[in-house]
């Protein structure tokens, strides 16, 4: 009877060691997945980087930028907004400029980056349709933090940003940055 409580256990342990290897090498193989997955999304940004860049319906000013931007929204329109980066040219002009900056974009694949950003930008537009119902729009006060260098283009960032809905003072904080490429401004990222 001990013998075969005794072999019992040692079969037992035998497969739990194996399953715990089992489960490292299956946790392995998705971190080479994953590390893989980077590479080719940072060779892909890496191939849009040029000595200079040009964006389309870009604006004299940041602030031109964003009070279009901000009328774009209110006027509706779900899609197609001029004042806003487009998918394209946020691959070819942003993320090779930002990549090694500090974003989620150092750490996230290139596909799940698009999608995530994408995700929060609908979502930031909606929360600022909600905000901005009403006739009349105007920018009352904005205050800029320092602009910040990312490569060939500029960031500057709204740390306040107050306008006037129907003479009702409302705080914005889903614009979060505007970019500035070779003296043309667009908005650049909008998130909840």
């Amino acid at each position: 009877m001990k013998k075969i409580l005794l072999i019992t256990t040692l079969s037992l342990l035998a497969f739990q060691c194996e399953s715990k290897q089992d489960w490292r090498a299956e946790l392995e193989k998705a971190n080479k997945q994953e590390e893989l997955r980077m590479a080719e999304s940072r060779a892909k940004i890496q191939a849009n980087i040029k000595g200079s860049y040009k964006i389309e319906n870009g604006f004299s000013s940041k602030e031109e930028a964003l009070i279009a931007f901000l009328k774009e929204v209110q006027a509706g329109s779900k899609s197609n907004y001029k004042s806003i980066f487009t998918p394209l040219e946020q691959e070819t002009v942003v993320f090779p400029n930002t990549l090694g900056s500090g974003t989620s974009l150092d750490s996230t694949p290139l596909e799940d980056y698009k999608k995530l950003i994408q995700s929060r930008q609908d979502q930031g537009i909606e929360r600022l349709r909600e905000v901005l119902k009403g006739n009349r729009l105007s920018i009352k006060d904005v205050i800029w933090e320092t602009p910040r260098t990312y490569k060939k283009i500029v960031g500057h960032k709204p740390g306040s940003l107050e306008v006037l809905v129907n003479g009702k003072p409302m705080n914005i904080d889903q614009i979060k940055m505007i970019f500035e490429v070779n003296g043309k401004f667009k908005v650049g990222v909008v998130a909840p």
